[in-house]
């Protein structure tokens, strides 16, 4: 029995059994099966694109890749990421979306880099899609490329083109001086 202060005495009970990681375990080792298997590539690609970045750029990202279609990777602005991503209809694209705390902030910002889109772009070293989301909070900056997640042959040219693209994205970024907007 215990007794808190003046309370009426509770019993104390000891832990004989605890919950073991069977059912994690068997729902990890058939997730993939039951969801799909291009929640596997998708973690697969990631992880061979990070590990490039990791290689190369370092200070880019302490990501982990995740069973999503998406990468977000924090720019080097506050409040917006460059993200890699498995589009729809067999397109990648990596874009620079501004996802800051209100939707005035981030189409704020979003203007401020479209006023600037010559020097952007220039330094870029090609033309974006410039896309304000219209109806949504944020805003994003973006290429397009071929590309499937489920073509795995074309992994190499796809790990090329966000690495390349990130690039091109942080050089825009410091041409403008994005991180004074």
């Amino acid at each position: 029995m215990v007794r808190i202060g003046t309370s009426a005495p509770a019993p104390l009970f000891k832990v004989v059994a605890l919950p073991n990681d069977w059912q994690k375990s068997v729902r990890a080792s058939t997730s993939s099966a039951v969801t799909g298997s291009k929640n596997e590539l998708y973690r697969q690609f990631w992880t061979k694109l990070l590990e490039r970045i990791k290689a190369e750029h370092p200070s880019w990202t302490r990501a982990i890749g995740g069973p999503h279609n998406w990468l977000w990777i924090t720019a080097p602005v506050r409040g917006c990421g460059i993200n890699s991503v498995f589009g729809a209809k067999g397109k990648i694209r990596q874009e620079l979306y501004i996802d800051r705390p209100t939707s005035e902030e981030c189409r704020a910002l979003f203007d401020a880099l479209c006023a600037r889109r010559d020097e952007f772009e220039a330094a870029y070293g090609r033309q974006l899609q410039w896309d304000p989301m219209e109806g949504r909070k944020a805003c994003r900056i973006l290429e397009l490329s071929e590309g499937d997640v489920q073509d795995e042959e074309g992994y190499d040219r796809y790990v090329d083109f966000f690495i390349d693209s990130g690039e091109r994205f942080r050089r825009a970024l410091s041409a403008v001086d994005a991180t004074s907007l």
